[in-house]
């Protein structure tokens, strides 16, 4: 499991110290979540200030005296510290009452210099605390009215209407940076903490119009802690076989957890159990419009940073307006495609995607079975119908060996062999197969 960074933002004196607080007691209750350790980076701007001996004051007299030469070698210190604080605690789990972003939108939002601050985000320091949020749980806290800000000499103290001009300034650096980021509405402390370990735990929540394309979702658990019966998680060894599925709910809610999925040859093929989460199985509501879809399809969708695209669909995926992700560049997934068959020849665009479709037909892999044990035999034709198409013969022996594979099979009541007596073992006595392109009875 990757470590859980979840970082919360937002202007002066909305709480973000006592969330933080909050946050990690609670954490300490919760059944999911207290096996979890989590580490505190607080107070990053407190210990600069202290350090360079600069007050709320001291700030508020350059934003007064348009010195923002001087802002900006304090904000930038002030990320400086930031990047080595997340850098320390990145094998970690950890909640960070800013991010670094902060300073940036303090510079765009009270000197009105978007280039100055643009200079700032471009450079290379930047980036790299870019790169080291782009995993995390962003949170921002939208200012109440109700909330005074405090004056505790150490931070500019904001009234309503900068709190707000702010915290837009951070949205707009989350966005330029590519970074999701949830807004954390509600005044009360609790429903701020339960929203919080919703999107720990895979629902996230966007407020209108609609979630950001391209998608940057940052999820973290693994299998036994998203899997569980009872509140106690699965065995591993039966956990093997678990896709992480992102559910688009709406335009302002997607889910992602593990679920069982039915096994296909390419998916087994280029990663057996789906072991290194380079498949992910992504479905649309019904009522979502397709140019919805097709904006998120067409665009990249960021998993933990990683990159996935759009590789193929099932037929039962297409009616259920569902599909496959894989973790590649679009030129991998062409190659992926071309290495299983030859597709280009077919130029009906819809007869094309059903055919590469079988390959990620269900199936149940079971036994080997070598190139010289199958013989090819002609179909059964009259009067221009095919009696035998897609149908075969099977060994009675062979058959016995292929049922121990077959988890969902019933047996029948009775079965009798070929001298009429009754079966011990028992087996099907007809299979749909995939085996080297033929596909079956």
């Amino acid at each position: 499991m990757s470590p859980i960074h979840i970082i919360i933002s937002g202007a002066s004196s909305v709480g973000k110290s006592t969330l933080v607080d909050e946050c990690l007691r609670k954490f300490r209750q919760d059944k999911r979540l207290k096996t979890i350790q989590f580490k505190h980076i607080q107070e990053v701007a407190r210990t600069v200030l202290n350090r360079l001996k600069i007050t709320g004051k001291h700030l508020q007299d350059y934003i007064l005296q348009n010195n923002i030469e001087k802002f900006c070698n304090v904000q930038e210190k002030i990320i400086q510290e930031q990047i080595v604080s997340f850098d320390k605690e990145k094998d970690n789990n950890y909640l960070s009452d800013r991010s670094g972003f902060d300073a940036l939108a303090y510079i765009h939002h009270y000197f009105e210099n978007e280039q100055k601050a643009y200079s700032i985000f471009q450079s290379e320091l930047f980036q790299l605390l870019i790169n080291q949020c782009q995993n995390g749980l962003i949170f921002i806290i939208q200012p109440q009215e109700d909330l005074q800000a405090q004056n505790d000499n150490m931070r500019i103290v904001p009234n309503y209407q900068d709190q707000i001009g702010y915290t837009e300034s951070l949205k707009y650096w989350y966005r330029k940076a590519n970074l999701s980021y949830f807004v954390l509405t509600d005044l009360d402390l609790i429903k701020r903490i339960e929203f919080i370990e919703k999107h720990i735990h895979g629902n996230f929540h966007w407020l209108s119009p609609e979630i950001p394309i391209p998608l940057c979702l940052p999820f973290h658990l693994n299998k036994n802690q998203s899997h569980k019966q009872n509140n106690i998680a699965i065995r591993s060894n039966l956990d093997q076989s678990y896709m992480r599925f992102i559910e688009i709910l709406d335009k302002q809610n997607i889910k992602i957890s593990y679920k069982k999925y039915d096994k296909n040859r390419l998916v087994e093929k280029y990663d057996p159990s789906c072991l290194n989460n380079k498949f992910v199985s992504i479905l649309f509501d019904q009522k979502l419009d397709n140019t919805f879809i097709e904006k998120i399809l067409l665009n990249k969708i960021l998993i933990n940073g990683k990159q996935y695209h759009f590789i193929g669909y099932s037929n039962s995926q297409l009616r259920g307006r569902s599909c496959y992700l894989y973790a590649g560049s679009i030129e991998e997934i062409e190659q992926i495609i071309n290495d299983n068959g030859d597709f280009n020849k077919i130029k009906n665009l819809s007869k094309r995607a059903a055919r590469i479709g079988l390959l990620f037909s269900s199936c149940t892999p079971t036994i080997h079975i070598e190139y010289d044990h199958v013989i090819q035999i002609d179909d059964i034709e009259r009067n221009g119908y095919t009696f035998t198409d897609g149908c075969g013969i099977i060994g009675r022996n062979l058959a016995k060996k292929i049922v121990p594979y077959l988890n969902d099979f019933k047996k029948p009541i009775l079965t009798f062999n070929d001298d009429n007596q009754i079966e011990e073992n028992t087996c099907p006595c007809a299979f749909q197969i995939r085996y080297q392109g033929y596909k079956g009875n």
